[in-house]
Parts: structure tokens; sequence; C-alpha cells
């Protein structure tokens, strides 16, 4: 396909030019929520240069600052190649109202009960874009364009509303609360008295991910004092408890020994599987795990120089070797960046939803998916969004893959250098970390699709988080964040 062009705004600053070039890509498939394909990325004069082997039509996603939303991803509409440039932010304003518009559409037809606020924000969203249109000259055209997008995703958020108040009551029918699990995972270190007494107030379920690093620290000796720890604490509390994963393809979760051996994948793929079985029965007669989490972020997996049809191999090993310890084991798998980010930016034979199709397939036990959504400086993260993406995700995948989804969400609450990522509006604040959580919660409540909403961690540094997100800050004090899940719960969930 020939490069497309698109013009940028005058006077663009060198930090907006570095986030395109990181985040930009094409896209091909009959709608804009297709995976991106390896795209070539330059800024030439004013000029965004992208090109990429798509077939002839395609969809572009570029970043963007949009007030009152934040520096957030958004994708165009259908893109013809053709010699003359585009206008990257009318283009980008095209896809947003385009998407919201079909929504509100779509779930008015279904039956939602659409209130007039959605609606008008639409129109008004419309008017501007025409505005963007007509403009004489490409510096009023992208001040239209950023306002209809900026209208549009208040329109996501009208609409995300009359979805909430519609799709709670039903599921509160009666007074009843919403089994939605509310969690958090333990990585390391056991909170104090008091803050497990915060623990307590917002959550009713814990994930305990403890590295393999920690658990074999040396080939074939296992080490279950930090486990044991933990799960003992977990039962003490009365909070449900799932393991895991057990299993993070990431050099500093994963011990020495296997670094240092260089093993072929025959031979990992033999350590993985002991490993998850003598975990497995070692926990298992406790009776008081309700799942195991036995492998995440396989489909962007860093560790080793294993191809993806490898680590494909190897995330099999892993969930086969629970499923030989108790073929009726509740068990889950994971994957980071379910956007399939990694793919504008190197060739991937697997996008995140085939990777997943084909594990399901062909393991029997997989009961649910754990989804992670994590923003912030860590490999795999995803970049920052609209609402309504969030919102579209666990049916998006709900449709190919016929498992519930458990969301795994980190956001910081302080900003440690993740400017490539985007943000919300006023940056990475306690504020916006706890706002941030309280939208999750309120629309994956609503969901059918999801059985759980997980925060990544309880402290800032811990092994395989997000630097900067955790539940309590650095004094150890609670984090707004921790207020806003006991209300939500207490209002909401059980």
């Amino acid at each position: 396909m020939p490069a497309l062009s698109f013009l940028l705004p005058s006077g663009l600053p060198s930090a907006a030019k570095s986030s395109l070039l990181s985040n930009c890509g094409l896209s091909s498939g009959p709608t804009a929520d297709g995976f991106p394909d390896i795209t070539y990325r330059s800024i030439e004069d004013t000029s965004l240069i992208l090109k990429s082997d798509v077939p002839e039509s395609c969809h572009m996603q570029a970043p963007w600052f949009i007030q009152e939303h934040g520096r957030i991803l958004l994708k165009s509409a259908t893109l013809l190649p053709r010699s003359r440039s585009y206008s990257l932010l009318v283009e980008l304003a095209r896809g947003k109202l385009h998407q919201i518009g079909s929504i509100i559409c779509d779930m008015a037809y279904r039956g939602l009960k659409i209130g007039t606020e959605a609606p008008n924000l639409i129109s008004l969203a419309t008017d501007a874009f025409g505005e963007a249109l007509c403009a004489n000259n490409p510096t009023t055209a992208s001040v239209h364009a950023v306002e209809s997008i900026r209208l549009s995703c208040n329109a996501g958020l009208a609409y995300l509303n009359d979805y909430c108040a519609h799709l709670i009551p039903m599921k509160r029918h009666g007074g009843r609360k919403i089994d939605t699990n509310l969690a958090f995972t333990l990585r390391g270190n056991l909170p104090s008295p008091f803050q497990t007494v915060a623990l307590q107030q917002a959550f009713n379920g814990v994930g305990i991910a403890i590295p393999w690093k920690t658990l074999e620290p040396v080939r074939g000796t296992m080490d279950w004092t930090v486990l044991d720890s933990a799960v003992a604490w977990a039962r003490s509390h009365g909070f449900r408890i799932h393991l895991g994963p057990l299993i993070i393809p990431e050099s500093h979760l994963v011990p020495d020994w296997v670094l240092a051996l260089r093993l072929d994948v025959g031979q990992i793929a033999a350590h993985l599987a002991r490993f998850v079985d003598s975990l497995i029965r070692r926990y298992k007669p406790l009776e008081c795990v309700d799942r195991f989490s036995v492998i995440s972020s396989g489909n962007v997996a860093i560790l080793g120089d294993y191809s993806e049809d490898e680590w494909l191999r190897l995330s099999w090993q892993a969930l086969d070797a629970a499923r030989q310890v108790d073929s009726s084991l509740e068990v889950s798998m994971g994957i980071r960046q379910p956007w399939g980010e990694i793919m504008a930016g190197e060739a991937r034979d697997h996008n995140p939803s085939n990777y997943l199709d084909t594990l399901v397939r062909s393991v029997s036990n997989i009961s649910s998916i754990d989804m992670e959504v994590l923003t912030g400086d860590i490999v795999g993260a995803t970049h920052y969004r609209d609402m309504v993406d969030y919102h579209r995700l666990p049916e998006q995948f709900f449709g190919i893959i016929q498992k519930p989804m458990r969301m795994n969400i980190a956001m910081p609450a302080i900003a440690t250098g993740e400017s490539a990522i985007g943000s919300p509006s006023e940056g990475f604040t306690p504020q916006s970390q706890s706002h941030f959580m309280s939208q999750m919660i309120n629309i994956y409540a609503a969901s059918p699709y999801v059985a759980e909403i997980r925060w990544h961690q309880t402290f800032d540094n811990d092994p395989g988080g997000v630097p900067g997100a955790g539940l309590f800050d650095s004094s150890g004090e609670p984090r707004p964040i921790l207020e806003r899940c006991a209300e939500l719960r207490n209002q909401l969930l059980t």
C-alpha cells in the first residue's frame, strides 16, 4: 500500500511528535476495532508519514491531547490511498464521531434507554466536524476537529451513564448486590494491620502473584515461605483467593538459573510444567483457592529468543500441566496489551484474540480470561484511551472467546515518565487514579461479560507491578482509590 500522509498542526511540540512516532499505526479489516499492522512511521516537515503492508483500505490510530479527557489514543474511520495528504485531526474526529454515533444508535435500537444528553452532544460534535471540513485553512480546521472529538468523547460518557443506569438496576433486580468480584493483587510484602482494614473494606477478593523467581530460586528446590504466608494472611481475613499468574515471562520475574541455562523450548516447557504441577498440588488440597491463573503476558513475551509459536507452545504446556492435575480445576490465563499495540512496532503472527482463541480451543479447562489493562511505565503497557474503548473491550473478546473476562487494571498515582502511553487530562495523580478505577468499576459492574475487576498491585514497587500504581503511597498511607472502592463495593457489589 502507498504511504499515507497526514498534515500536522503547525508548531507541534517535540514531545507530541515523539508520542506520534511511538504510537501511530495502521490497521486493516472492515472496522476500526482491528489490531494494528506493522507500521513504518516518520515525520517530514509538517506531515506524518505512515506506511504498512495492509490492503487498499485501512484505519489509522494516533494519540492526541483532548481537553477534559487527556492524551488518548484515537482511531480514524476508513482511509483509502491517495496522493493528497489527509488532515490528521479531521480524520481522528471523523473516526470518533462515527464510533460514538454508531454505538448510541445501536444501543437505542437494542432497547437501551438513551437520554437526551448523548444525542445532543453528538449533534454538536457533528456541527463542529462540519466546521472543520469547511474551514478555509488547516489551523481553523484543526481547532474545530479537536472540539468535535471533545464533544464526541463527552457524548460517550453520557452514553455510558445511560448504559450503567439501565444495566446495573437489571443486575440488581430485587435489591441484591452484583456478584462481580472486586479484588486486588498481592505480590510480596504483606499489608500492615492498618492497611489490612482498608483492604477489607474495599475488596472481597485477592490475587496472590508471588514470582516464580521467589518460589524457586534454586533449580528443583521450592521455597514456599512467602506464598504460604500470603495465603494464610488472605484466609485469616476472609478474602476470596486466586493464585497467579504463576508464570509471567519477564526476566526479573523468572529464576536466574532459567536465564543462565539458556534452555531450549522443550527444556523450559518441562520446567514450567513441573513448577505449575507442584504449586497446584500444594495448594489445591487446602480448598481455599477459588482459581489458579496459570500464565499471563505470553502474547507479548520478552523472555529469551523464543518465537511466538514457541511461546504459544509454552503457554499450552503450562495450562495443560494444570489440567493434568485436575481436569475440573478452574484455571485462567491472561494477555497484556489487548488492543495489540505491540503489533504496530514489530511483525507478529498472532494478534491477542487468535492467541487466546488457539489456547482456549486446545485446553479444555480454561474458565476465564485475565485481561490486563495496564497504563504506566511497564513492558506491555497499553495506551490511555477514551472510556468507551474500555467499555467495549470485554464484549469484543467475549464474541470471539466466549469466556468471561477478569479485568486486571492499573494506573499510576504519580508521574514516573510515562509520557509515551498517554494520561488523563490532569496527569497521573491520586485523584485521577481514583476516578479511573471508579469509572472502571461502574462500566464493568454493569457488563454481562465481566466476572472480576481487579487492581493490579498493592504497593508502588511490587515486583511485576506498575511503578507508582500502588493502593498505598510510599509512606504506607492509603490513597483515595481505596476509599472510592469501598464506597462502590458497599453500593453495588457483594
